[in-house]
């Protein structure tokens, strides 16, 4: 059995964190993933591309609909599968 792990932060606080809780932030998820492969569960990791380039697919009633931009509100976008 395999499990996808997504990750989700409002994209402009990203870069608005300074050094301290960016730090923070990139140790701990260095120490998870260093964990995951020591356990031999490690399958890989992808960062998503930013919102702005996203795209919807809608399927009503049968019918497909694609749409340029995220459905989802900044406060809720993914950053990331691991």
């Amino acid at each position: 059995m395999q499990y996808l792990l997504m990750l989700y932060a409002n994209e402009a606080g990203w870069s608005n964190m300074n050094e301290g809780p960016a730090g923070a932030r990139n140790a701990a998820y260095t120490a998870y993933t260093e964990a995951l492969e020591k356990g031999r569960v490690w399958k890989g990791s992808n960062r998503l591309q930013p919102i702005n380039s996203a795209t919807t697919v809608r399927v009503t009633d049968g019918k497909s609909q694609v749409l340029d931009g995220p459905t989802s509100t900044p406060r809720s976008n993914s950053a990331a599968t691991i």
